[in-house]
């Protein structure tokens, strides 16, 4: 009977993955599956309808197993599933993605041909083909999201223009290098199209601005306490409520607030922490040895995370700090690690980072602020190593296509978090001006809390969240509006990085206190991240099954 369920469960599985995969082109790409490698989602109003009632079918079909009777990967396997069906459905319901952000068409565009020219993936004439055949397919789904967001919320459009802008230049610019590499009718026809798409990309952004933000009333992006308490639990297996979560990240901000306040004194600042940020957040490499700095940082970073924590690392050669390209600029303002997909056979990695050059008069020291080379250190630290790249090369080791499609940003983000934790504890940032950004890294994850709640349970407005991280936690008035225009659009990201630290922390208790004496830290990393890229709640069920 067990094995009969199992194989059952096995052959929905796959008829599942498949039809992801089919409906969600652009992310087969990204994952490195390139059977839809010419295709772009459809989110036309019959498309959208097929979509949901199959959705709703799989959702009754998966709900219908006892989890006891599977295996325990596959009990991981199952909740995963099923979380995502329940947050897809409940988002179709309350967020409504394909009425109210116009984003999801100009990410589907950009990323489609994006992924195709950046990773040394199948023939360059092929890649050609599929990317012009992508640019086409988009230029419908311009046409569509004309026709599904005419009514979206003020919030959602201001975002999905930085978006427009940054992929007009993408296809103005840069697609012609690549085309350069190709031949005759092909590069003729790509080029020529790149072209029409940025046109047609700036005319989309006017439209969102002239058309869509005048007209608008001032609609309501909230979910409420009740939906934003499913999408916790749906999102990061949680069971923590809306006030609970905020009472906790309440009480973190003023144990961040302390150690701020005695990091300072012990470098001099008699008033407030906040003037020693600022001016510290000004001394930060120039043009010339902005690359170079991020790169040393990095090895001395991998040489900690060998030799104190003692992890198994990828080739060295395979990360690299690159500037980021010119049409992620504008929502990518700082610094940012940028990975391959789990089937990907190309797995270099990239380390983006946004100079100075290049900015618009005035912003310069916008830019200088994300930079501080008493800041890098933490950047490495969450970005690379024992980070992100680090987290992404052992969760790829799990080649299982249901921990990597239907992922948690709760591991990304809090790995990297916790990572920050590791650093100040083993001494590696020695310096107490290092200390003083990590102090004020956690009271930023802490603040990042009380805004999503804030944000997304309507007791509090966005121009007073922008305002309590540029009061409390020092940040300018640029990256404070970004993150706060993100954290409408996104529920429940905010948190993720909190929840996850704490979470990975709890289980990390939970296996000391089991082991004693025989416990190894470097084998618990190891453990826990060759899970996958999940909720920490179920890689818990997958070290602690349940008899």
């Amino acid at each position: 009977m067990t094995q009969a369920k199992e194989q059952e469960f096995n052959k929905l599985t796959d008829q599942f993955i498949q039809y992801w995969l089919k409906s969600n082109p652009v992310q087969a790409t990204i994952a490195g599956i390139y059977d839809y490698n010419e295709e772009l989602a459809d989110f036309s109003p019959r498309g959208m309808e097929r979509h949901h009632a199959r959705l709703v079918d799989f959702q009754s079909k998966f709900k219908a197993f006892n989890k006891r009777m599977l295996p325990v990967d596959d009990q991981v396997d199952l909740s995963l599933i099923l979380d995502h069906l329940d947050l897809q459905l409940l988002s179709e319901e309350k967020l409504k993605p394909q009425l109210n952000m116009p984003e999801l068409y100009l990410e589907e565009i950009l990323s489609g041909v994006h992924v195709l020219l950046s990773r040394d993936i199948l023939t360059l004439k092929e890649r050609g083909i599929a990317a012009l055949r992508r640019i086409n397919a988009g230029f419908t789904l311009l046409r569509q999201a004309r026709k599904n967001t005419v009514k979206a919320p003020v919030a959602y459009a201001e975002g999905a223009i930085q978006v427009a802008l940054g992929a007009e230049t993408y296809f103005r610019h840069e697609i012609h290098a690549f085309a350069d590499q190709l031949r005759g009718s092909l590069r003729e026809a790509l080029q020529e199209d790149a072209v029409q798409m940025a046109d047609e990309l700036a005319e989309f952004a006017t439209f969102l601005q002239e058309e869509v933000i005048p007209n608008t009333a001032k609609s309501e992006f909230a979910l409420g306490k009740p939906t934003y308490n499913q999408f916790l639990r749906l999102k990061h297996r949680v069971n923590t409520k809306h006030h609970e979560l905020l009472k906790m990240a309440n009480q973190s901000v003023a144990e961040a607030e302390q150690e701020l306040e005695a990091c300072a004194k012990e470098l001099g600042e008699k008033k407030r922490w906040q003037n020693l940020v600022e001016k510290l957040e000004m001394d930060a490499p120039n043009s010339r040895n902005f690359l170079k700095t991020y790169a040393n940082e990095l090895k001395r970073v991998r040489k900690f995370t060998e030799q104190v924590l003692h992890l198994e690392l990828p080739p060295e050669e395979d990360l690299d700090v690159m500037e980021t390209p010119a049409f992620a600029r504008p929502f990518t303002p700082y610094t940012v690690y940028q990975g391959p997909g789990f089937r990907c056979p190309d797995t270099r990695s990239f380390l983006w980072t946004t100079a100075a050059e290049g900015a618009k008069p005035g912003e310069k020291r916008l830019w200088l602020r994300g930079h501080s080379r008493w800041q890098i250190p933490m950047i490495c630290t969450y970005e690379a190593y024992p980070g992100n790249y680090l987290r992404d090369f052992y969760n790829r080791r799990n080649q299982n296509p249901i921990r990597h499609l239907f992922s948690s940003n709760m591991l990304r983000n809090g790995w990297g978090f916790f990572c920050e934790g590791l650093a100040l504890d083993e001494g590696y940032y020695a310096d107490a001006k290092v200390r003083l950004f990590a102090c004020r890294g956690k009271l930023l994850r802490a603040l990042r809390v009380v805004i999503d709640v804030g944000l997304q349970t309507k007791t509090m407005k966005p121009a007073a969240a922008a305002k309590l991280l540029m009061d409390r936690a020092g940040l300018g008035e640029y990256q404070a509006k970004a993150e706060v225009q993100s954290f409408c659009r996104k529920p429940a990201e905010g948190v993720s990085a909190y929840l996850g630290r704490r979470e990975l922390e709890r289980l990390q208790a939970k296996m000391e206190k089991q082991q004693g004496e025989a416990f190894n830290r470097a084998e618990f990393f190891t453990k826990v991240l060759e899970c996958g890229p999940i909720p920490v709640e179920l890689i818990d069920e997958q070290l602690f099954p349940k008899e």
